[in-house]
């Protein structure tokens, strides 16, 4: 089998720049101004909305069926090490004759239910929805389920961006995505990785680990940091990382870890650069030495 193989980061990019990052682990969509977190433990409806609380977030609640597909999208990496789940909590449950959120008592203004859901004996259930399509499920609010939380995403010098997370249309949500894309231009023939919020060149040519670095320092950026399954998943998700079988911080099938000698090894590696227009508030790039 032919086993290619990323080098691991030495260097890393401390993100102080104008756009959106998140914070607790969570993943990035700049097209809804959202960060979401995969929380693992099984839990019920109430406790899983109590966790996300911890962090100043809440139950996902989805506002439009282009931001479900995108969830729909990451859930596929975030609980990829789970076994034996189907399903995880939404941020509603059935009160007063209607689905409410659980932070706001708002009604629902989207609904993404499954072939004959919801339930007929729905009083006080919680909605469910499906790892592999996304559909909506009406389901016992006790059982226990991981959960996709949500919190606002935040800039540079603490300035947190205005983010209404129950009311926006599709009409404003287009509107936010042309924007961004504005923004967030790659150079380099570099791709722009929304949930990473970074931009990614991936390279063939073999190099040692410190040519490599040097290599993507002339463009700006530094070699990828593969600091968790989800980003590792999401890399090799993208067609020009076929070539990988084994990533950066871990084996493509294992995660484990892998050591290699920094100066015997020539080895193809993902250079990670800031989109344009991401400089601090000091107008200057930062790095950080591990």
């Amino acid at each position: 089998m032919n086993k290619a193989i990323v080098i691991i980061l030495l260097i890393a990019f401390v993100p102080k720049n104008g756009t959106l990052k998140c914070s607790n682990g969570g993943f990035l969509s700049s097209a809804f101004q959202r960060c979401y977190h995969f929380i693992p433990k099984l839990l019920t409806n109430f406790d899983a909305q109590r966790r996300c609380e911890t962090f100043d977030g809440t139950l996902l609640v989805l506002n439009s069926s282009d931001e479900a597909q995108i969830v729909t999208e990451y859930v596929k990496y975030g609980f990829d090490e789970i076994e034996n789940i189907s399903s995880y909590w939404i941020g509603s449950r059935f009160m007063d004759e209607q689905y409410r959120t659980l932070k706001r008592f708002e009604k629902l203004t989207f609904f993404n239910w499954d072939e004959n859901e919801p339930s007929a004996e729905a009083d006080g259930n919680c909605i469910s929805s499906s790892l592999k399509t996304g559909r909506w499920s009406s389901e016992p609010c006790h059982l226990p389920k991981v959960s996709v939380c949500t919190t606002a995403a935040t800039k540079s010098c603490n300035q947190r961006y205005s983010n209404n997370w129950y009311g926006p249309s599709s009409r404003e949500q287009s509107a936010t995505v042309s924007k961004k894309l504005d923004v967030l231009q790659c150079k380099n023939d570099s791709i722009y990785i929304d949930p990473l919020n970074g931009c990614y060149r991936f390279i063939e040519e073999t190099q040692s680990f410190l040519n490599a670095e040097k290599q993507c320092r002339t463009s700006g950026g530094h070699l990828a940091k593969i600091d968790s399954r989800f980003k590792m998943l999401l890399l090799k998700a993208y067609p020009s990382s076929e070539l990988i079988e084994q990533c950066a911080a871990a084996d493509g099938s294992t995660a484990q870890w892998i050591n290699l000698s920094c100066f015997s090894n020539k080895l193809p590696f993902i250079c990670e650069t800031p989109p344009r227009g991401t400089n601090d508030c000091s107008g200057e790039q930062k790095f950080s030495y591990y």
